[in-house]
């Protein structure tokens, strides 16, 4: 069985570029960004229309987030039963931290958080993003008491404030490498040494 590996951080923070920075040099590591599995779950099973968002599948699951992760989860485990050959990294957005029980899930995991101090995370949420967002919206969402909370739950928390992309990128990869059991740890670390 090969090992899943969650990764937490508030939206912007870099988390899809130190996954596509392991995952372009390590075959044997795929990844899947929760909130877009789980989009396209809810489209399959007919919850939401093609060209609504996630906001409408919280809507249409009566604004209740346990039931919101318990799709995700459901939509991770389907999605996951072709990638028995590889270990896993899962991004996951932000919204799924905001049920009760996300807490016992991450410690069920292996787990890896992205971190910098709010006024960093919001400037690259807004170079990344571009979206026309005041920095108190920011902060109540992304380091609502409960986010912020479950993001000290993971295993790891790598503070990039003062990290390049690519330091990050690296100790990303370093700390991926760290929980991977021996075998997969051995053959990941191979591929990323290999060029």
């Amino acid at each position: 069985m090969n090992q899943t590996i969650l990764l937490l951080g508030p939206s912007g923070i870099g988390k899809t570029t130190v996954v596509k920075a392991l995952t372009q040099r390590t075959p044997s590591v795929a990844s899947v960004t929760l909130d877009n599995i789980t989009h396209r779950y809810a489209r399959a099973q007919g919850l939401i229309g093609p060209k609504e968002d996630l906001n409408a599948l919280i809507a249409a699951l009566e604004h209740d987030r346990e039931r919101f992760l318990s799709f995700g989860q459901e939509a991770l485990a389907i999605h996951t039963e072709s990638l028995v050959d590889k270990s896993v990294i899962v991004d996951v957005g932000t919204g799924f931290l905001d049920a009760p029980s996300s807490k016992t899930w991450i410690r069920g995991y292996c787990s890896i958080c992205l971190s910098a101090d709010s006024a960093a995370a919001f400037d690259r949420f807004r170079k990344a993003r571009q979206l026309d967002i005041t920095y108190e919206q920011y902060m109540t969402t992304q380091f609502s008491k409960c986010r912020s909370s479950t993001y000290q739950l993971a295993d790891t928390v790598i503070k990039t404030d003062a990290l390049s992309p690519d330091e990050t990128a690296h100790r990303f990869a370093c700390t991926v490498f760290g929980m991977l059991p021996k075998e997969q740890a051995r053959i990941a670390l191979a591929e990323w040494l290999r060029d």
